[in-house]
C-alpha cells in the first residue's frame, strides 16, 4: 500500500506552509488524496518527491510558472533554456551589486581626499549606497537598531496606530480557509472593498502544537467606523503598537518569518512583543488564495536600560 502523509506532516518536513501546498494543488503542480470524515489532505509518495522538487526549484529562484514548464515537459532542450535564461539573470543581478561595490569604494576614496562638501558627499552616498547579500544578520540588527530602511531586506520600522477592526476566528486543521471566506462575504455584504482605506491581518490563534494539528486562526477588516455586526462577525480596537515589517510573497512566509525573528531577536535595542501579524496586502479583486502579498509584522517592545529599569 502506498505511503500517505497529512498535510501538516509535510508542511513540518518541508518548512511551507499549507496554504501554499493548497496553492500548488489548484494550479495543477500536485494532486492530494481526502480522506476521513473532516476531508483531509494526504499525499503518497510520489506527491511528496514532487514537493520536493518543486521546493528544490523555487529555492533556485524558479518562478511558478518555470516550474510548471519544467515539470509538464519531456523536453530538456526546453529545460535547460529555462535553466540558462535564469543563470543569466542572476549573473546581470550580480554585476549590477558588483558596481554597486565599486562606486562606494570610489566614493570612500572622495572623501578620504576631501575633493567634495561633506553635504555632496552624503548625497551621493545615499543613492549608491544599499546593505547587500553580503551584510551579516547582526549589522542589520544594528542598523534595525537605528531605525534605518532597510532596501535589500525590505524591513523596516512602522508604528500601527488604534484600529477599530471586524474579527472571526476559525478552528481547525486549515482555518484560514474559514476565516477568510466568512470576513470577505461580510466585507461585501457592507461594501467595505469599495473603500481604498480597509486593510486585512491575520494570526494563529492559538497556534498549532506538536500533540494537536488543530489550531485557531483570527483574520481582522480595519473600519473607519462601526459597521452593524452579524452573527458570526464580532468588533474589537486593536491598541497597536511598535513593529518591525518583512514584505514577502506566499510562498516563502515561513523562511521569510524565521529571517525577522532571528534579526530583531539579535537587537541590542528591542525585544520581540506578543501580537504577531500578518497584512494581506490585496492586488485585486478580494481573495486570500490568490493576487496578494503578505507584510509580516513582529511586535517590538524597548529593552529595560540596565540600572534604572526604566524603558
Amino acid at each position: 500500500m502506498n505511503h500517505l502523509e497529512v498535510i501538516s506532516t509535510i508542511c513540518e518536513r518541508f518548512n511551507v506552509t499549507s496554504r501554499t501546498l493548497r496553492y500548488y494543488e489548484e494550479i495543477g503542480l500536485i494532486k492530494s488524496i481526502r480522506q476521513g470524515d473532516g476531508n483531509y489532505r494526504y499525499y503518497d509518495d510520489n506527491t511528496i518527491k514532487r514537493i520536493e522538487h518543486i521546493i528544490l526549484m523555487r529555492r533556485l529562484s524558479l518562478s511558478v510558472k518555470e516550474i510548471q514548464k519544467i515539470l509538464s515537459t519531456k523536453d530538456i532542450e526546453e529545460v535547460m533554456t529555462i535553466f540558462v535564461n535564469k543563470l543569466s539573470l542572476l549573473k546581470e543581478d550580480l554585476m549590477d551589486k558588483v558596481i554597486t561595490i565599486k562606486n562606494i569604494e570610489d566614493m570612500l576614496g572622495l572623501i578620504k581626499q576631501n575633493r567634495y562638501k561633506f553635504q555632496n558627499q552624503l548625497a551621493i552616498l545615499n543613492d549608491a549606497l544599499k546593505v547587500d547579500d553580503t551584510t551579516s544578520e547582526k549589522d542589520i540588527a544594528d542598523i534595525l537598531d537605528s531605525n534605518e530602511l532597510l532596501n535589500e531586506w525590505n524591513i523596516r520600522i512602522i508604528k500601527l496606530h488604534p484600529m477599530l477592526v471586524a474579527y472571526y476566528i476559525a478552528y481547525g486543521k486549515e482555518p484560514e480557509n474559514e476565516t477568510w471566506e466568512v470576513l470577505f462575504n461580510w466585507v461585501k455584504e457592507n461594501q467595505l472593498d469599495q473603500m481604498f482605506t480597509t486593510r486585512y491581518f491575520g494570526f494563529n490563534n492559538p497556534d498549532p502544537s506538536k500533540d494537536n494539528d488543530e489550531y485557531g486562526y483570527e483574520g481582522w477588516v480595519t473600519l473607519k467606523e462601526k459597521v452593524k455586526p452579524s452573527a458570526k462577525i464580532k468588533m474589537k480596537t486593536f491598541k497597536g503598537g511598535l513593529y518591525a515589517v518583512m514584505t514577502s510573497n506566499v510562498f516563502d512566509i515561513v523562511a521569510s518569518w524565521q529571517k525577522l525573528y532571528k534579526i530583531v531577536n539579535q537587537s541590542n535595542k528591542y525585544i520581540i512583543g506578543k501580537r504577531w501579524l500578518e497584512e494581506h496586502i490585496i492586488l485585486g479583486d478580494i481573495t486570500w488564495e490568490h493576487n496578494f502579498q503578505v507584510d509580516l509584522y513582529c511586535p517590538l517592545e524597548l529593552k529595560k536600560e540596565e540600572g534604572n529599569g526604566k524603558y
